[in-house]
């Protein structure tokens, strides 16, 4: 029974509101695009980058940008909403909304004279990740029916940060004309904090009262090393093909530790007050222990077919599966009121994705181009995997467009995009499973959250 309500502490999250928000995905793998004309295209460029976030995208293409390319980033700021339903014995409806900077691209290239090479260097953001949650409900109605009780506090507090930052040095090198092939080395930092605290207060009409208190956190810093290759070939005139592999990452042990901790404390008063298994306390707190992320194998490709006044872009990458692991591995404990071994484990692993896009481009002429795209974002998580490190589990859906100005050599990037996707669950915990921990299968649910997404789209950049 403890077991069982210590693994479904976090899902509690989704039950109350309000949320602050910030690029509410933590399972997806096109999160975040990069580059003025690769965002707008929807990502879609493998075969077709055609500045410094080639670094990311393909590697090969970089043997093809000028030397004094410097990309300064595009600035996207997102409109966020997240709408919450529920239907059971008591229906809900949550809204919530949000307005933040999405992370941006910064790259170059190196000013290394050298026949058929280049180099060059980019720092971008890989993942990002927030979300505070923080509810206070007096005699809420989320509580399953219950004659004897008169009135009913809640309080919770979720709290989640998650950064993964990259660095990178990249090579490139024409292998003939129409061929070129290249490999950026990247160095990431990985950055991830979780907090829940839940409290409830639960007062009867006989005079009882019962308070229950769960906690669950964890942090970890993981830094590793992966490598992306990249080949771009020009089959003629009007048709490019790209190739990209991502490597999974490699640790730096000694760098990499976490902490992780859980408690759950039940008091009760007279025999009425919810329960026979009278008051529970259960709390353990690890730090130093050793950290791991694994990252999938991914594999790109993509084409690029030019007409005189436009040109058509297609791209697909497959992220390979990643078995279920243990991110932390705290050792188990005793429950201090009941003595059973308890383990509370933070764990990682993914399903294998494949995610599409496409991208149209019109020359409206010498010093005007006008995009537009469509891609893919699914979920990797793996549903009902007892102490997941993710939250979201929706397929996002991704449109954009906008357009591109040239003045001497400067590029101004303007545009627009939109994300939709929904998830849904048949259950979510009420206030009251603390108390009845028996009960807390019976009160199933069918809830379905809504994700919307405005970006608005800023470029600029420095071509020659």
């Amino acid at each position: 029974m403890y077991v069982l309500l210590l693994t479904l502490v976090i899902p509690t999250a989704f039950v109350v509101g309000p949320w602050q928000t910030a690029a509410a995905q933590d399972s997806h793998y096109l999160n975040h695009l990069y580059g003025d004309r690769s965002t707008l295209l929807g990502g879609s460029v493998i075969a077709s980058v055609d500045d410094a976030s080639a670094a990311y995208y393909n590697p090969g293409a970089l043997a093809n940008v000028a030397l004094k390319d410097v990309f300064l980033g595009t600035k996207v700021f997102d409109a966020t909403r997240i709408t919450l339903r529920r239907t059971g014995k008591q229906d809900l409806e949550i809204d919530t909304e949000g307005i933040a900077k999405a992370p941006s691209f910064l790259g170059g290239m190196i000013p290394i004279q050298s026949k058929g090479h280049r180099f060059a260097y980019s720092f971008f953001k890989r993942a990002s990740f927030k979300i505070r949650m923080t509810a206070t409900a007096v005699d809420a109605p989320l509580a399953a029916e219950d004659p004897t009780a008169e009135s009913n506090r809640l309080n919770l507090d979720l709290d989640v940060s998650l950064n993964d930052d990259w660095f990178g040095l990249s090579w490139a090198y024409s292998v003939t004309p129409r061929t070129s092939i290249g490999i950026s080395n990247f160095f990431s930092y990985r950055s991830h904090r979780s907090s829940l605290f839940r409290s409830v207060e639960w007062f009867r009409n006989d005079g009882t009262l019962s308070i229950g208190i769960v906690t669950r956190e964890y942090k970890y810093t993981y830094v590793s090393a992966l490598w992306k290759l990249g080949v771009m070939h020009r089959l003629n005139d009007e048709l490019i093909l790209g190739w990209s592999l991502t490597t999974p990452s490699i640790g730096f042990g000694p760098l990499n530790d976490g902490s992780a901790g859980v408690s759950v404390s039940v008091a009760r008063s007279g025999e009425e007050s919810g329960g026979s298994d009278g008051d529970i306390f259960l709390a353990d707190f690890q730090k130093n222990l050793a950290a791991t992320y694994k990252s999938p194998v991914a594999f790109g490709f993509g084409a690029s077919y030019k007409y005189p006044k436009r040109t058509i872009h297609a791209s697909a990458e497959w992220f390979g599966p990643v078995d279920s692991y243990d991110v932390l591995d705290p050792e188990k404990f005793i429950g201090q009121s009941s003595g059973d071994t308890l383990d509370h484990p933070v764990v990682g692993g993914a399903l294998g994705v494949i995610n599409l896009s496409i991208g149209l481009e019109e020359h409206l002429g010498r010093s005007v181009d006008m995009y537009f795209g469509f891609h893919t974002d699914f979920s990797s998580v793996k549903k009902d995997q007892e102490g997941s490190i993710y939250l979201t589990e929706w397929n996002l859906y991704h449109f954009s467009g906008g357009s591109q100005f040239l003045f001497g050599s400067s590029q101004i990037t303007l545009g627009l995009g939109y994300a939709f996707g929904r998830q849904e669950s048949d259950q979510f915990i009420t206030i009251d499973d603390i108390l009845r921990p028996d009960d807390l299968l019976n009160d199933e649910k069918e809830t379905v959250a809504h994700f919307n997404r405005l970006k608005f789209i800023v470029g600029f950049g420095v071509r020659t």
